[in-house]
């Protein structure tokens, strides 16, 4: 007979092959059952009532295949870890958990009498899911305690594709033909009967840092069928080994002091429920390892043919806080920590005693890079989280130095460019972090080197055009032997269409600035064109009207005569001399508007005097007020008997005893920068 195991979870084995079964008591305080296809659940089905964390009770029920029950309760039912189920097998003698080859996974071989009567001699658990494949199991040596001379027979078959992580999958004989498989479930015995149950908790905090609340030890007591919590436990705390290490009683957080010794330390306590007289005593478990942090190491060369040491000590500089983390670290020794060598090629070794680092004598030269660990002697099994490298470099002392040219291709962006790439020492790859120094021999001006990293430096903005650069690279163990060469970088111009377009403006014959910049109009790609991306050339310009190259501003000189001026440019990339556009920019000059406006006084007859003052107050040249310095005034026709026009003033006076009347006197005013620019008014004066 054969059957083929299904992941359905169910309840049977221990004691739960019937509906109505009694769970297993191990004798350690807890009660247990096993879910598996006599109840028709899935696993999706007991994980939606029970979580996986093996303290957190069911809540719930599952399916069941009896016709009388349609569901099984698992309410105060926790789902087992795999650890709490090695637990169980551990109880029994001999040790029901053994090493099997067939996986490399371990297996469970029951002893006789624990499980329903039966002592198979190789049923299967694959703890924490078997390898993908297919297995066949001939169920060869079990045989019946209650008809031992009843042999088993047949096989059982598992495709390991059904067995879920973290699941026990028991191959067993219930009755000389079947088999089961299924999920551990477990409580306190005696749950829900009022008892209080502690049990024993474990924890680790690193020495001289501490920890609040690391863990809850009420987290898996229990205290009349529920989780033990503050509320309805109190806890006392009987003994400790170490002052630093307490708990706090209302909550049940574990509270490691910085100050605690490092190593093992016991805190015993206990709880008694608050409505009953039930009591139970537990103990925590603390490791304390002393803070270990590797570091790596660099090493210098070593030579391919003789060998030797290439770090005296990797444990100089690694930090050992034997005096707690608030303490600065010190170097460990080898009677702090033990040392595990991880990673370590052929031919080197890593002495554990010491911490040296050898090599022997004819190994293949090159760079080399191992690593290892150190582990705390207080807590042997401590050893940090961080691993360290050894890294040096294995080289031949006749090892031939050469330097390849570069030819290397950049545009006008910045780049960097390794030079050593196709250069070597012997048959490694030149590389001034493990074997090769490089230094400068000349260059271009424009680039530059590195000589910490060998990186050769375009810097950006770089016109098109070719330059170069030589260097040497020597042998980092045997300085003398160099060679040189040239890397030769030519930059290629950018892609960049750029475009001109006409400009207009006006000024007038007083000059100025016609246009602010010819360049607001072009464009450098999809960018504006500017004196930081072109540059600006005067093709052909008019006497007086300029262009100023820096900024691109168009200027007329004061006395242009008016008309029409065209100004060719050019401009050209900065990146690319050879690509240019051009353009023109017109400037109109034109005359400045004279405006000469009507002027009127009076004086007595008895007396005369300035009956205008200045025939200039209210007239403007381009819509400034004119002045004797920006206009000439001149009369116009002759000028009234006993009236003074004095055109260097513009001011009118009226000698006494004029006749009354009133008297009109034309003038004109003329613009001294061009004479032609005049414009003609009259003053009229009343005497009374």
């Amino acid at each position: 007979m054969s059957k083929r195991i299904v992941v359905g979870a169910i309840i049977s084995l221990i004691g739960m092959n019937t509906a109505n079964a009694a769970s297993y008591d191990d004798g350690h305080g807890r009660e247990w059952r096993q879910v598996d296809e006599t109840y028709n659940a899935s696993w999706a089905e007991m994980a939606a009532v029970c979580p996986q964390d093996g303290q957190t009770a069911c809540n719930g029920s599952v399916p069941v295949a009896s016709a009388s029950t349609n569901t099984r309760d698992l309410t105060d039912w926790i789902w087992a870890t795999d650890a709490q189920v090695r637990t169980l097998f551990s109880y029994y003698t001999p040790d029901i958990l053994t090493s099997d080859t067939l996986s490399g996974i371990t297996y469970l071989n029951p002893a006789r009498g624990v499980f329903n009567n039966f002592a198979p001699l190789n049923s299967i658990v694959c703890a924490g899911g078997c390898a993908p494949g297919y297995y066949h199991y001939w169920l060869t040596g079990w045989t019946s305690t209650t008809h031992a001379a009843l042999p088993a027979y047949g096989y059982v078959e598992a495709d390991s594709t059904t067995i879920q992580n973290g699941v026990f999958t028991i191959a067993s004989r219930t009755d000389g033909k079947s088999i089961t498989t299924g999920a551990f479930l477990w409580r306190p015995t005696g749950l829900g009967s009022g008892l209080v149950y502690a049990n024993t908790d474990s924890a680790t905090a690193v020495y001289g840092v501490g920890s609040t609340g690391v863990i809850n030890v009420l987290a898996n007591d229990w205290n009349n069928g529920i989780r033990a919590a503050g509320s309805n436990v109190i806890l006392t705390i009987d003994s400790s080994t170490d002052p630093g290490i307490t708990i706090n009683s209302s909550t049940g957080a574990l509270i490691v002091a910085a100050s605690t010794a490092p190593g093992y330390q016991n805190l015993a306590y206990h709880i008694c429920s608050i409505t009953t007289s039930s009591c139970d005593a537990s103990i925590v478990r603390v490791t304390l390892p002393v803070h270990v942090i590797p570091m790596d190491d660099t090493g210098g060369g070593v030579s391919s043919t003789a060998g030797g040491v290439a770090v005296a000590n990797v444990l100089a500089n690694d930090r050992y806080y034997a005096n707690g983390t608030a303490s600065a670290p010190v170097s460990p020794t080898t009677s702090d920590v033990r040392l595990q060598q991880l990673t370590f090629p052929p031919g080197i070794t890593l002495n554990t005693a010491t911490g040296e680092v050898t090599v022997a004598s004819n190994i293949t030269p090159g760079f080399k890079e191992l690593s290892y660990r150190i582990c705390d002697r207080v807590v042997p099994t401590y050893c940090g989280s961080n691993t360290a490298r050894v890294m040096f470099n294995v080289y031949d002392p006749n090892a031939v130095v050469t330097a390849n040219p570069d030819s290397i291709s950049a545009t006008s962006a910045s780049g960097v460019y390794n030079v050593l790439m196709n250069d070597t020492i012997g048959t490694q790859q030149a590389n001034v972090s493990t074997n090769a120094i490089v230094a400068l021999v000349q260059s271009s001006p424009e680039l530059t080197l590195n000589t910490s990293t060998g990186l050769l430096i375009v810097p950006p903005g770089l016109p098109a055009g070719s330059y170069w650069l030589d260097y040497r690279v020597c042998d980092r163990y045997n300085t003398t032997n160099c060679a040189t060469a040239r890397a030769t970088v030519t930059v290629a111009g950018p892609n960049v269409i750029i475009q001109g377009n006409a400009d207009a403006g006006t000024v007038t014959t007083s000059g100025g600035v016609a246009i602010i910049s010819v360049l607001a109009n072009d464009f450098y790609g999809t960018a504006a064109a500017t004196t930081a991306n072109v540059r600006l050339v005067t093709v052909q310009a008019p006497a007086g009207v300029t262009l100023n190259t820096l900024t691109g501003a168009v200027s007329v000189a004061a006395g242009t005569l008016t008309g029409s001026y065209p100004l060719s440019y050019g401009f050209c990339d900065k990146l690319n001399a050879t690509n240019c556009a051009s353009a023109v920019a017109t400037v109109t000059v034109r005359a400045n508007v004279i405006d000469a406006l009507n002027d009127s006084g009076s004086v007595k007859r008895s007396s005369g005097g300035v009956a205008i003052a200045n025939v200039l107050a209210n007239d403007t040249l381009e819509g400034i007020a004119a002045t004797k310095t920006s206009v000439a005034i001149s009369a116009v026709g002759s000028i009234p008997r006993g009236f003074t026009f004095n055109t260097a003033t513009g001011a009118i006076s009226v000698a006494s005893r004029t006749s009354t009347g009133t008297y009109t006197i034309n003038y004109r005013i003329c613009e001294r920068a061009s004479a032609a620019n005049c414009d003609q008014a009259s003053a009229v004066v009343r005497v009374r």
